[in-house]
């Protein structure tokens, strides 16, 4: 796809940067130069920038399947599926300070924090409650408002949805933290047991601005 407008690729962004800490010539190279070095380890498999070109930007890892478990058949002692017993997790419970489940979902007009220029300001972000949930704290729809997590907290404006549960808050994430309007600021730096960012695991509780 041709370049649009001043939009540069994240190699370009990454080499400007590189540039101006002193370690440019470290980075120096074209996409294909980089896919080329970054391929190394794979060249046994035939993975390479040519054959990654070939195949148009994808290619199936070697030895897996491309529906798992496609036989119905699992590597289990009976060869099936067996649920676990127990989940080695942290607890899904609320704690009593902090009784609403953070739910911090993607927009499908972002990715991740490259947001549109409407997103890029001051006015706090939107934080979407279920009605009852507002009106414990006595507040109501487009109240000023703060979430308050064992880690920090932030103002937020209310929109009031009675399809969402009375037990969550449901905020974008994606928002830049020099505007106010980070959620990082709520989020504990802590891993779920998937190894992953624990984004939908965060406690906080609603007060008043």
């Amino acid at each position: 796809m041709p370049q649009q407008d001043e939009c540069q690729t994240d190699l370009t962004i990454l080499q400007q940067i590189d540039e101006r800490l002193g370690f440019g010539a470290d980075m120096a190279g074209t996409q294909a130069y980089w896919i080329e070095q970054l391929t190394t380890t794979f060249r046994h498999q035939g993975i390479s920038h040519a054959s990654l070109v070939a195949a148009g930007g994808r290619l199936w890892p070697e030895g897996t399947p491309r529906v798992p478990w496609a036989d119905g058949k699992f590597a289990t002692p009976s060869g099936r599926f067996v649920f676990p017993r127990v989940f080695d997790d942290d607890p899904v419970v609320p704690p009593a300070a902090f009784p609403l489940h953070l739910i911090a979902l993607a927009s499908e007009d972002a990715i991740n924090s490259q947001v549109k220029d409407d997103r890029r300001h001051g006015d706090p972000v939107t934080a979407s409650v279920n009605s009852t949930t507002a009106q414990a704290s006595a507040l109501r729809g487009g109240d000023l408002a703060r979430l308050v997590s064992s880690r920090g907290a932030l103002t937020v404006r209310l929109e009031c949805r009675d399809d969402l549960r009375p037990d969550t808050v449901y905020v974008t994430k994606g928002d830049w933290a020099k505007f106010g309007r980070g959620l990082n600021v709520l989020t504990e730096p802590r891993y779920t047991a998937g190894t992953g960012t624990a984004f939908n695991q965060n406690y906080v509780r609603l007060e008043r601005a």
